[in-house]
């Protein structure tokens, strides 16, 4: 298991840590960034919303 997993971000932060994310309010949508990219809204639901994304693991 990865220590960091759980570990939180919002829409707007810069990403610290490269790997796999998953939006808090729609588990399925699962996204890779890399360090130093800004995390975006979600669009789950045909709208834009600020969302908390999840580190769920490396790539």
């Amino acid at each position: 298991m990865d220590n960091c997993e759980g570990m939180t971000f919002a829409t707007g932060e810069i990403c610290r840590l490269t790997g796999v994310y998953r939006a808090r309010c729609c588990p399925a949508i699962r996204i890779e960034f890399d360090e130093g990219e800004i995390f975006p809204p979600c669009w789950s639901g045909g709208r834009q919303h600020a969302v908390v994304w999840e580190y769920v693991g490396s790539f």
